[in-house]
């Protein structure tokens, strides 16, 4: 299959914070660049709906994996 014939996964707000640990306000906190918190390696939200976004699935795992690979060579 090829990448564009991939379908893509989406996650709203309690899916991210069930793949992230994060709380609703850490995870909004991470995406919003005014924030102290901003975090520019997150992945991006985007609208599915007048009033509802999403997550990529696929981006979020990506960047739990990065975070995990981070803590392994940060404790060697």
């Amino acid at each position: 299959m090829s990448t564009s014939q991939q379908k893509c996964h989406v996650l709203r707000i309690d899916g991210v914070r069930v793949a992230t640990g994060l709380s609703r306000s850490a995870i909004y906190d991470k995406g919003c660049s005014d924030s102290k918190y901003f975090d520019p390696t997150f992945p991006a939200r985007f609208k599915i709906g007048e009033r509802a976004v999403a997550w990529d699935a696929q981006e979020i795992a990506d960047w739990v994996q990065t975070k995990k690979e981070q803590r392994v060579c940060s404790m060697r």
